[in-house]
């Protein structure tokens, strides 16, 4: 199933690798945005099924973002080359699908998806 995914990503050629990833997948991408203003600009004119996110986003953190998608009961994944323990408390539980990307884990985690609903 075709999913609306948010990415938010700073890092212009892990973003562009990301949403092509995602692209060939069969899925929908929102972005990718690489600012927390751009991102929750988007959050207010469009939904998504899912969302990618990675912490740092330069001077910024997505935590917002984080908090907005929690609220709305949305799913995300965490991309980021900290430890789960250094996140913010708005991404703990998160599922990381780390960086690089790898296609197999974020297959992985979009079918667990599938499963759980």
């Amino acid at each position: 199933m075709t999913k609306r995914i948010l990415v938010v990503e700073d890092d212009v050629l892990v973003a562009m690798d990301l949403a092509e990833e995602l692209d060939d997948l069969g899925h929908s991408v929102l972005g990718p945005f690489t600012t927390l203003s751009d991102a929750l600009e988007s959050l207010e004119h469009q939904a998504c099924d899912v969302a990618i996110l990675d912490i740092n986003l330069g001077s910024h953190t997505s935590e917002a973002v984080a908090v907005r998608l929690t609220a709305d009961q949305v799913p995300f994944a965490v991309t980021s080359g900290y430890d789960a323990t250094q996140w913010p408390a708005a991404f703990r539980g998160a599922p990381a699908v780390g960086k690089p990307v790898q296609r197999e884990k974020l297959a992985q985690w979009l079918a667990e998806l599938e499963t759980d609903r």
